[in-house]
């Protein structure tokens, strides 16, 4: 068996078993990790069952929604230690009053 094999082999057993939701906690700030990111979810998803929930800077707003189709939620996380750059969650499903919805679009 090659790699391109055992790589297919590894993702279909993923989706078998990995369908419900996928977390990601991402303290990404650049472009290139969420690139990378995406690309690992997209080995592991099945893209129409597939709820996705990311956490990470408001820099990365156009991106979430570019690449993985996410969209900004009413809810804010907060900082303990007061940091500069305002987090947001990021979602491809309405997360309703868990997660207070998604924000209207502009």
């Amino acid at each position: 068996m090659n790699v391109s094999e055992d790589e297919s082999q590894l993702s279909a057993i993923a989706r078998k078993f990995l369908t419900v939701y996928y977390i990601c906690c991402a303290w990404l700030q650049s472009k290139e990790c969420l690139e990378k990111v995406t690309q690992t979810i997209s080995f592991l998803a099945q893209p129409r069952e597939s709820h996705l929930l990311l956490l990470t800077g408001e820099v990365q707003r156009d991106r979430a929604a570019e690449l993985l189709g996410l969209r900004a939620c009413n809810f804010r996380p907060r900082h303990s230690s007061k940091l500069g750059n305002e987090f947001r969650v990021f979602t491809n499903y309405d997360a309703g009053e868990r997660l207070g919805g998604w924000e209207q679009e502009q």
